[in-house]
């Protein structure tokens, strides 16, 4: 159940498009700096965290101001900004879902997909009662053939629905807490134009662009990106890129969009 209540027509922030609501899965340590991203973009954010407990320690962060962003107390009464222990119910309110949930590594050295597949399932679960077209978008450094063969196969079983075609699904070669007007090069793999635009929209007001690329080659610029120095040699063994191109998931190929350009 959502902690505030959400609202059944909220009124967007001033500039933003009637409807456009981003969910958050997860708190971390990067929560804070995403809802302020969100906030100044004019998006309605719902984050959203299974632990009740992360919950409660975000929420108390935002009404006592610790945060750094006392005018956010005000997003909380006017139902922008809205906390939840429930991700499916998340999803359901959202157009947008980002995740930043990888593989982590098991006791064996090796790569366990376990926590990313059930949080595929809950997406698609919840997917599989929306009607309009969704796009999740996963931040997380992972190993090339993960955000397919794991995220999108759970989201895909769960919702009945196909990537590309009834939902939209990005990787993000950096997390948008770190997104700054600089020059840094961002990738954003896509499976189809439909997300191409609606990532667009998302980094343009946010201050960003991105290149539009395959899934794939996005996820090998984070993960060359991300210190594997303690990672063990089993789990970069344990998968296996998979560069093949499903023919099930269309992409915006380079002849189809080069950049998002501002």
């Amino acid at each position: 159940m959502l902690r505030h209540v959400i609202k059944a027509n909220p009124q967007p922030a001033q500039g933003a498009p009637a409807g456009t609501t981003v969910s958050l899965i997860g708190i971390d340590e990067h929560t804070i700096a995403s809802i302020a991203q969100l906030l100044r973009g004019g998006f309605r954010v719902i984050c959203a965290d299974a632990n009740p407990t992360m919950v409660d320690t975000l929420g108390d962060m935002v009404r006592s101001g610790a945060a750094g962003q006392a005018a956010w107390r005000a997003h909380l009464d006017d139902n922008m900004l809205c906390l939840t222990d429930d991700p499916f119910a998340a999803v359901l309110e959202s157009t947008i879902t980002l995740i930043c949930q990888g593989a982590s590594e098991s006791f064996t050295g090796e790569a366990d997909d376990y926590v990313l597949s059930v949080l595929g399932r809950t997406i698609g679960t919840a997917l599989a009662h929306k009607a309009d077209y969704h796009v999740v978008v996963q931040q997380a450094s992972v190993l090339p053939g993960t955000t397919r063969n794991v995220l999108i196969s759970a989201i895909e079983a769960a919702s009945g629905l196909q990537a590309g075609a009834g939902f939209g699904t990005c990787h993000l070669s950096d997390r948008l807490a770190h997104l700054t007007s600089d020059t840094t090069l961002l990738f954003a793999g896509v499976t189809d134009l439909a997300t191409a635009d609606t990532i667009e929209d998302l980094l343009q007001r946010s201050g960003r662009r991105a290149s539009t690329t395959l899934i794939e080659v996005s996820e090998m610029r984070s993960w060359a990106a991300c210190d594997v120095a303690g990672i063990s040699g089993n789990l970069l063994r344990s998968e296996k890129a998979d560069h093949q191109r499903d023919p099930r998931h269309p992409v915006a190929t380079p002849q189809d969009r080069v950049s998002l350009t501002a």
